[in-house]
């Protein structure tokens, strides 16, 4: 018997493993790593999605929280001097479960209202004593956290949701644990309606796609407008500030002869929208 043919192939799980220990000084293991994982999915060892994951995983550290934010502009924000009622109907109307509470000139940040933590209130009818009794601490972060320690933070302290501050102290968005690991694994909400890089795109018929993070100054570039971006920095964001809420699909705002429609959003944010000429 050939003494060779006994010999155990090396899979490309053990050459995976085995990189941590055995590269060099002069050599970078994320490289070899990639390389490892590129000839395991040449070889289908590993399907492209879970190639994409695992290189997502290697990139993590040098994603900043800046990178992946809501931005503020895009938020649903409460204020302390809130009736119950205009509270509950922001809570159902944006379907979401964390909402960051700020005072009433929108500058100092009081805490986070959880939706289950109101809903034993609601049962007490003549209770009146409103609900910032109910805040939890919010979890502060600066925007250039990197995602490893994000996700760290939020597995050791249970919390899913931080709000994100600039080098001055000023609120500048939010980001949760859903948005980290979306960073990973993709979408969540909707994988099969993808998204196209380009911040414009021109449609066949006739109307444009626009991410909702494109920035005030490019989108008056493109469609020869005058929006102002004293209150809001993307045209998501001046959407949103426009309807007051967060909105649902299909909804729309008209603005200097365009009709912007609402075309993806999920109960954070606003992804996309529509752009075409108002023939009114």
């Amino acid at each position: 018997m050939n003494d060779d043919s006994s010999e155990p192939k090396t899979g490309w799980l053990d050459r995976l493993t085995g990189l941590w220990g055995d590269s060099s000084d002069d050599e970078d293991p994320h490289a070899a790593i990639r390389h490892a994982l590129r000839d395991a999915l040449e070889a289908n060892s590993l399907s492209a999605y879970n190639v994409s994951m695992m290189e997502s995983l290697l990139d993590i550290h040098e994603t900043q929280v800046r990178d992946i934010m809501v931005p503020r502009g895009q938020m649903t924000l409460l204020q302390e001097d809130w009736s119950m009622e205009k509270v509950l109907s922001v809570i159902l109307e944006s379907g979401h479960s964390r909402h960051p509470v700020v005072d009433e000139e929108h500058e100092k940040l009081l805490g986070i209202l959880l939706s289950k933590d109101l809903l034993p209130q609601l049962t007490e009818l003549d209770n009146e004593s409103g609900f910032m009794h109910l805040l939890r601490p919010a979890t502060i972060v600066p925007e250039s956290k990197p995602l490893d320690a994000m996700l760290s933070e939020f597995r050791s302290n249970r919390n899913h949701m931080a709000l994100v501050i600039d080098e001055y102290g000023n609120l500048s968005g939010l980001v949760t644990i859903e948005d980290v690991i979306e960073e990973i694994v993709g979408e969540i909400d909707d994988e099969h309606d993808e998204i196209e890089d380009a911040p414009i795109i021109a449609l066949n018929d006739g109307t444009y796609q626009v991410q909702a993070l494109t920035e005030i100054d490019e989108f008056n570039d493109a469609f020869h407008t005058t929006l102002s971006d004293e209150d809001a920095d993307t045209i998501g964001g001046y959407v949103l500030l426009a309807l007051g809420r967060m909105p649902h699909i299909g909804e729309s705002i008209h603005a200097q002869g365009l009709i912007i429609t609402v075309s993806k959003a999920n109960q954070r944010r606003i992804i996309s929208l529509n752009v075409r000429q108002d023939a009114s």
